[in-house]
């Protein structure tokens, strides 16, 4: 499969043209684990928030119920977010409740997501509709960062077929770091091949570790495929946080994952 990059408008669409000190090269990067696959992305006055709106998180590390309200009311500190991604419809990335209230209540903020994820939130020209076809790309630039959105193929596990569901993966570019949060990404050459993310200088890639994603083969495939400076855990199951942990530091060099809500760590 051949990847191309749409290219929406002359190299992006520029949403929000506004100066923000996210796009400072030299500022740090502050990330907070929200809860399960759920971040806050911080740099500069520029926010993100990757899968955090969601209420269900079954058998992993859930948002805390409290820390979810003050995200959905735009109370500090996740006042003034700019933007907030979802990378798959499922209940434990995504909640359309949840996410509505948070539109609602913060009409500064855009939000990016798949098709499936879209349909299932009332009409507003805060979402957009960026949707590369699968295998391809698409650049936007909102507030003070750039990101590439790249429709993925999710995993399957535990005897269940995901072949279905469409995972966007992003790459962003904020502060002096280039993040990529990968969802529930399909860890195979075939899938991340034509991306050629090894090749964008990956800083941090935020990554799915939990279960069967936790392999010396996903391992080598994402060394040789993302080749990131640095692979940082999420999603990992509630019951067995501190083994899951301790195998992300055994698979990848310089390798961490987060276990408890509202850590927080700064790269720069």
């Amino acid at each position: 499969m051949r990847i191309r990059n749409i290219l929406l408008g002359t190299i992006a669409i520029l949403v929000a043209t506004g100066c923000s000190d996210g796009d400072d090269p030299r500022q740090p990067v502050s990330v907070t684990y929200l809860g399960n696959d759920g971040i806050l992305i911080e740099a500069g006055d520029t926010k993100i928030v990757v899968d955090a709106l969601q209420t269900i998180a079954t058998t992993f590390i859930p948002v805390p119920p409290d820390e979810l309200d003050r995200l959905e009311r735009g109370e500090p500190p996740f006042d003034g977010v700019d933007l907030a991604l979802v990378t798959h419809v499922h209940a434990d990335h995504f909640d359309a409740r949840s996410v509505q209230r948070f539109l609602d209540n913060n009409p500064q903020s855009r939000l990016i997501a798949p098709p499936q994820v879209r349909a299932a939130l009332a009409d507003t020209e805060q979402v957009d509709d960026i949707a590369p076809e699968p295998g391809m790309s698409a650049d936007i630039q909102i507030a003070g960062a750039r990101i590439r959105v790249l429709h993925t193929e999710h995993f399957n596990q535990f005897g269940l077929d995901f072949s279905d569901i469409e995972n966007f993966a992003y790459l962003i570019d904020i502060g002096s770091q280039r993040l990529l949060h990968a969802g529930d990404i399909n860890s195979t050459v075939e899938n991340l091949e034509p991306f050629t993310l090894a090749n964008e200088g990956i800083d941090v890639a935020f990554l799915p570790t939990f279960a069967e994603q936790l392999t010396t083969e996903i391992a080598a495939i994402v060394e040789e495929q993302i080749a990131p400076n640095r692979v940082v855990g999420l999603h990992l199951l509630e019951s067995v946080r501190e083994e899951e942990a301790e195998a992300v530091m055994d698979l990848y060099s310089d390798g961490f994952a987060f276990t408890t809500p509202l850590d927080q760590r700064t790269f720069e």
